[in-house]
């Protein structure tokens, strides 16, 4: 038997599809390891890797808040902030270079021409795209995957009794009659 390898559905922790609304008890295996959950410090130097820092602060919050960011995944998250970090940088190369490079034709020692290229840094910033989304899918972080994770904040109460329509437009009707 294949060992997590094959082609059938990833295993999708319990507290993922808990959030997701997806659990079932009757289903349950096993608990799985219990992670410590706590207030990471921001592991980017703020003047260095800015770009990472900002993410950090950006994503961190929420997956404490929804028990997603633990020491087990601590070292993802850090991971998808420097992948971000490197997607950033890659733009500002391709946007100063351009998508396309002028690449000499050499036959035996002779340049015969020049050809046009994709630039050397179209498909790292690709590569680096697609692992920014496989790592955000883990957590829920993009529209696709959030739809499934459902929130753990109940919504607040309406503060005014009145209608919709009351709250769009600030007024009270008065009734006919």
């Amino acid at each position: 038997m294949s060992q997590g390898v094959g082609g059938g559905r990833p295993c999708v922790p319990k507290l993922v599809k808990k959030l997701r609304g997806t659990y079932r008890k009757d289903r349950a295996k096993a608990d799985g390891p219990k992670f410590e959950t706590q207030a990471f410090s921001n592991p980017f130097n703020v003047t260095t890797q800015r770009v990472a820092y900002d993410e950090w602060n950006r994503v961190a919050p929420e997956f404490i808040r929804t028990g997603l960011l633990h020491v087990a995944s601590y070292q993802t998250v850090v991971r998808m902030c420097n992948v971000l970090a490197d997607i950033v940088s890659l733009e500002e190369t391709v946007h100063q270079d351009g998508r396309l490079v002028r690449t000499p034709i050499v036959v035996g020692d002779e340049q015969v021409g020049e050809r046009l290229e994709a630039h050397p840094a179209m498909k790292l910033l690709l590569d680096a795209r697609k692992l920014y989304n496989q790592l955000l899918n883990e957590f829920g972080g993009n529209p696709s995957s959030a739809s499934k994770v459902a929130s753990q904040k109940k919504p607040e109460a309406k503060k005014n009794a009145g209608s919709d329509f009351d709250s769009m437009f600030g007024t009270k009707r008065s009734k006919v009659g």
